[in-house]
């Protein structure tokens, strides 16, 4: 089935110029195929609660919802990291361009959408019990006998928060971390009229 779909899928060539409106005209056909799957698995509930349908049909209907389950979630992951690659690279050009030139508007705008281009600062946690582990427990002012009872879970997302305002406020990272980089990214929003 993939080697069909694949013969009609366009060459990676073939894509450079023009291809936010090729995505937009498969988004239109993807909110038809949402349309005619929702639809169709809204009429048929009744006739899975009626108890219509045999179990074999129920074995054969759940399956296939599974399967779809995952080709969407498969496309969702794809969508997600290709939104997340385009951030990334809009936010990294605007940020370096504004170092050079203080005159550079902080947005890119698109035809249906704005963005607004950001830097975090991403942190390693350490492993538990680490010399690193213990540099940081003592830095948040986590005494010793506490942070040994293995009671104490760093969150990753809260350091990472605490980390970039360090980093804004032009302060130091705290020592214990392992690799810190900055993660550049975007947040997209719909234009008027788009």
């Amino acid at each position: 089935m993939f080697s069909v779909i694949t013969k009609y899928l366009p060459k990676p060539a073939r894509i450079k110029a023009g291809a936010a409106k090729k995505l937009q005209k498969i988004f239109e056909e993807c909110q038809l195929l949402y349309n005619l799957v929702y639809g169709f698995l809204s009429e048929a509930t009744p006739s899975i609660k009626s108890k219509a349908l045999s179990s074999e049909e129920l074995t054969d209907f759940g399956f296939l919802c599974r399967e779809l389950e995952h080709l969407f979630d498969e496309l969702r992951k794809e969508c997600k990291a290709r939104k997340e690659l385009c951030g990334g690279i809009i936010a990294y050009r605007l940020i370096q361009k504004s170092l050079t030139d203080p005159t550079v508007t902080m947005k890119t705008k698109g035809m249906l959408a704005t963005g607004t281009p950001n830097l975090k600062m991403e942190v390693c946690l350490p492993q538990k019990f680490t010399d690193d582990y213990f540099r940081l427990t003592d830095f948040f002012g986590i005494s010793r006998d506490i942070a040994e009872t293995g009671i104490l879970r760093l969150d990753w997302k809260m350091v990472s928060q605490y980390c970039t305002k360090l980093m804004e406020d032009g302060k130091p990272i705290p020592e214990g971390f392992g690799e810190k980089y900055p993660r550049y990214y975007t947040t997209y929003r719909r234009a008027r009229g788009g």
